[in-house]
């Protein structure tokens, strides 16, 4: 739940100007969205357990 608080605070960030991203930001929303992905995989796999209950 604290990512998904930090991802939202993130993109309203980067979208705090008229509601347009740039090149830049794009990627690091992307890269984001990547260590997400890499995070939960390594959660669901049992290579670390940061998360408790899963």
């Amino acid at each position: 739940m604290g990512f998904l608080g930090v991802a939202t605070l993130v993109f309203i960030v980067f979208t705090r100007t008229d509601l347009e991203l740039t090149d830049r930001e794009s990627y690091g929303c992307l890269a984001l969205y990547g260590l997400f992905l890499l995070w939960m995989t390594l959660e669901s796999t049992g290579v670390i357990e940061t998360v408790r209950g899963i």
